[in-house]
């Protein structure tokens, strides 16, 4: 559940839950930028395999990280796209994060939310690292939402209720 396809399957499934209606494709841009920040971690590999996997899913993936790598990702979006104000777009951008943080919780790897203060590993243990069922699921939300959009689900009424049993039947 928790690879960068299935983290930006879900930010832009939450961008279409609402806020891109009301903020705009920023919304959509800040939560795709915001829950793939956390993994820009991998860069700990270049200090070694046992050095990136001591520090995989630390202060990256912790509340307080998360929200340095927000104020970090919004200055870089608000100095390109200022139709919104900065603590918008940091919201927006954090908001992506805490679903980063929160996918990975679920995982059996789990993370450290709490660092600094708490060095314990935190996992719900729910989904195993990468499961291909919630991308899929994820992608059926993106394409129905596309088709009502699009025609008001008088013309795709057949297509969407296609979509959403081999949703079922992939979950």
């Amino acid at each position: 559940m928790a690879d960068n396809i299935t983290h930006g399957l879900a930010a832009a499934l939450l961008a279409q839950a609402g806020l891109r209606q009301r903020y705009g494709a920023l919304a959509t841009v800040a939560l795709l930028v915001g829950s793939e920040l956390p993994d820009f971690d991998a860069l700990f590999e270049l200090g070694g395999p046992v050095f990136g996997f001591v520090h995989h899913r630390g202060i990256t993936h912790s509340l307080l990280g998360g929200a340095g790598l927000a104020l970090l990702g919004a200055a870089l979006l608000w100095s390109v796209w200022r139709l919104h104000p900065y603590w918008r777009v940091t919201w927006l951008v954090y908001l992506g994060v805490l679903l980063h943080i929160g996918m990975d919780y679920l995982t059996s790897y789990g993370t450290q939310i709490f660092l600094p203060f708490s060095t314990g590993h935190y996992t719900a243990d729910a989904v195993y690292i990468v499961d291909f069922r919630y991308s899929a699921l994820m992608i059926t939300g993106l394409l129905l939402v596309r088709m009502v959009r699009r025609q008001r689900q008088e013309r795709y009424g057949r297509a969407s209720l296609i979509w959403v049993g081999l949703g079922g039947i992939a979950w």
